[in-house]
């Protein structure tokens, strides 16, 4: 239960609530449940404070310390947090629908099962975030950085905006993506390099940039190419790729025991489609009906 000193001194203001803070460094903040709706909460310290079930619905919380703050489950939907530092803050199952975090620090902050709907992330740092099964549907991420970053199994990937962000290193096991949505985003900037795909609900689809003349043998290849500079040159070397150009796509059907295959190619797509070309998509299927 919030304890209604601690709510009555931040509603006075950052500055009576930040000097009580400092007068009092091992008083932990108890704000559960509390009602702080529609407040001005601007720069105000509330590092390591309790805050689950708080609602925060359209409070501003500008350039405020929530470092570590506890806010499991808190509704935090049409507020601002742009500028705020939420380094390892729980916003596990917390409801961040149209909030705004701009420029926020959210490093290594834990949004599992997190409701991100339409909400701004432009800028924020994301690295090392906790998003496992959280809602992204409609949110803007544009020049976030997400490196190293899980998002397996969220929802809504393919609705979000994200020009410019960096998901090197993420994780998106279990993450349906469309492969259209993948090229869309990297078309407008979004980095994917070294990102994990090796269990997301994603149809491949491959393009390349000449003419497969062994499709056998270059898939095989596949497996032993770590990066696009080494890609680019076995294919120089094994002559792999002929100057005559084709229109017809490769299809390779595989089964459960080309497993390593599968999860290569899923793990290395983004490096893998960077050989982009109209003319020619390999197409992978997995598990093929009879």
């Amino acid at each position: 239960m919030a304890n209604n000193l601690h709510i009555n001194l931040l509603r006075q203001g950052f500055k009576v609530w930040n000097l009580w803070r400092e007068e009092n460094p091992l008083s932990i903040p108890k704000l559960k449940g509390a009602n702080l709706t529609g407040l001005n909460l601007c720069r105000v310290d509330l590092s390591g404070a309790d805050l689950s079930e708080v609602d925060f619905s359209k409070t501003s919380l500008y350039k405020a310390n929530l470092r570590g703050a506890n806010l499991y489950k808190a509704n935090l939907s049409e507020a601002d947090l742009s500028w705020t530092d939420l380094s390892r803050a729980n916003f596990t199952k917390a409801n961040l629908a149209g909030a705004n975090f701009n420029w926020a620090d959210l490093n290594n902050a834990d949004l599992r099962e997190a409701n991100l709907a339409g909400a701004n992330f432009n800028w924020a740092d994301l690295n090392n975030a906790d998003l496992r099964e959280a809602n992204l549907a409609g949110a803007n991420f544009n020049w976030a950085d997400f490196n190293n970053a899980d998002l397996s199994e969220v929802q809504g990937f393919g609705s979000i905006s994200c020009s410019g962000a960096n998901f090197n290193g993420a994780s998106f096991r279990q993450t349906e993506i469309l492969s259209s949505s993948l090229r869309m985003f990297r078309e407008k900037g979004a980095s994917f390099d070294e990102a994990d795909f090796s269990e997301a609900n994603i149809p491949i689809s491959i393009t390349a940039s000449a003419p497969v003349r062994n499709k056998k043998e270059f898939f095989q290849s596949l497996l032993s190419w770590k990066n696009q500079e080494s890609l680019n040159e076995s294919v120089r070397k094994k002559s792999l790729l002929s100057s005559e150009q084709s229109l017809i796509p490769g299809i390779l059907l595989y089964t459960d025991e080309d497993e390593k295959l599968s999860l290569y190619v899923r793990k290395h797509f983004d490096a893998l489609d960077k050989l982009t070309g109209d003319w020619c998509t390999i197409y992978l299927l997995e598990n093929p009906s009879p």
